[in-house]
């Protein structure tokens, strides 16, 4: 290329790469889209601290003279995160920035692209499917509930493709077992002290939740499980999720390393998505980091994310939803 100033141009690369991996592409971040942000935690914090309250204590008969009252107390208890790091590069060389502009390829916006995917990717991975570690533990939506503390609902009645399968000979009455089930396992919340009117958010994995729109009716294609369950008939105020949203790291392959059958099964949840039930801890945004190493001809930039994924602080706030599939 004529004219070709190496000086100007990587300068102009720096200031182009910045803006395209700072900020996330549509659709990438799906967890950010569930869960607010707590940003407060310090750039290099391995740790953060959090509280929650027990009240203990009732009122008491009241009787003259009386002396023995019982007394309330409230106890704060202390719970410690963990905060980890992952890093992506990308690396361009003179020539190869000058052949794809010979050929009108964005070149830049494909490694920036990539590079953005990589750190959004894995904190996806993290805020669904945890990080299985025993030392420093940050649990997802499919870590076990046992640890997580996450309450589970009793197997699904009957699968979503049954429902939907033509040979079905019931599927009305299929249908109407699978809603029962949706209404039991969020009244696990609900029924919960102050959460009668929580807003209860159901995420499944792709599969399950294309299944959703699927009419079981071959004399009506209008009759399908979403329309069922939200009521988008009548537009009900009594709809049994407020939200309804596909979370591909629910399904078997990113978390279930179980083998066979039991390997295969998906797994959907219900929640409180509020920042008194959870949030997502975030110490650095995707940032350049590091001295922009030249080697050979060659340019690196690094980037760095830290986060301490999703922060459970009301475990019981969360269901577990089995044998979907």
């Amino acid at each position: 290329m004529a004219g070709f100033n190496t000086g100007v141009l990587t300068r102009k690369m720096f200031e182009y790469i910045d803006t395209r991996v700072i900020t996330p592409a549509r659709g990438a971040r799906l967890g950010r889209t569930l869960f607010q942000i707590d940003d407060k935690p310090k750039t290099w914090d391995d740790t953060y601290k959090y509280y929650w309250k027990e009240r203990m204590g009732q009122a008491s008969d009241v009787v003259d003279r009386a002396t023995d009252l019982t007394t309330v107390d409230v106890t704060y208890h202390e719970e410690l995160g963990f905060i980890t790091q992952k890093g992506s590069a990308l690396e361009y060389s003179d020539e190869e920035i000058e052949r794809a502009q010979k050929g009108n390829i964005d070149i830049l916006g494909d490694k920036t692209q990539a590079a953005n995917d990589a750190l959004a990717d894995w904190e996806d991975c993290l805020i669904f499917n945890g990080n299985d570690d025993s030392q420093k533990p940050i649990y997802g939506l499919t870590s076990d509930p046992a640890k997580a503390g996450f309450q589970v609902a009793d197997d699904a009645p009957v699968t979503f493709d049954k429902i939907v399968d033509p040979s079905n000979t019931d599927p009305y009455n299929d249908a109407n077992k699978l809603i029962n089930w949706f209404i039991d396992a969020g009244n696990k919340i609900k029924f919960l002290p102050g959460k009668s009117n929580a807003q209860l958010v159901l995420a499944l994995p792709q599969r399950e939740y294309s299944l959703l729109t699927r009419p079981y009716n071959k004399y009506s294609t209008s009759d399908t499980i979403l329309s069922m369950v939200q009521d988008t008939k009548h537009n009900s105020a009594n709809a049994v999720f407020s939200k309804i949203v596909p979370v591909p790291e629910l399904s078997a392959e990113f978390w279930n390393t179980q083998k066979g059958a039991a390997g295969k099964k998906d797994c959907g949840m219900i929640f409180i998505n509020d920042q008194d039930t959870a949030d997502i801890k975030v110490a650095m945004n995707p940032a350049r980091f590091g001295r922009v190493e030249y080697t050979d001809g060659k340019t690196k930039i690094k980037y760095m994310e830290r986060t301490g994924g999703l922060c459970i602080k009301f475990p019981a706030g969360f269901v577990r939803l089995n044998g979907i599939n």
